[in-house]
């Protein structure tokens, strides 16, 4: 699974432009959220997207990101918490699809941030 989620690196740039396109018509869809969203595209069914997977990753962001400093990682620091975001969204798309059960799914979640520090250079170059 590190490979393909090494594949959203590539796309990154692409995917936040296309998460800052998204209108919502929820207030707390922010561009995380809809990072999320765009995660999921790639493998789920868009209209399944609803509360229980936004509930997940808005939990999921803020139990890895609570209280940390993001431009500990440079000046794009924020890129960090957006690729986590398209990252599970890709996940949830998977999951949704039965592509991964819930044992492959935690594995695959604990490689985000092992892509991330492999890539921090490439997700960090640009503001997204």
């Amino acid at each position: 699974m590190f490979r393909e989620l090494e594949t959203l690196v590539d796309n990154f740039v692409r995917d936040i432009a296309s998460a800052h396109s998204i209108e919502s018509p929820n207030p707390e869809d922010d561009l995380a959220i809809k990072s999320a969203i765009v995660g999921f595209s790639y493998h789920g069914d868009v209209s399944q997207w609803g509360r229980n997977e936004f509930t997940f990753v808005r939990r999921y962001l803020d139990n890895e990101f609570e209280g940390e400093d993001l431009t500990f990682y440079g000046e794009h620091g924020r890129n960090v918490l957006l690729f986590h975001a398209v990252a599970i969204g890709f996940l949830l798309g998977l999951y949704q699809q039965n592509q991964l059960d819930d044992q492959a799914f935690v594995i695959a979640q604990a490689s985000i941030a092992g892509v991330v520090m492999f890539h921090l250079g490439q997700i960090t170059a640009s503001a997204a």
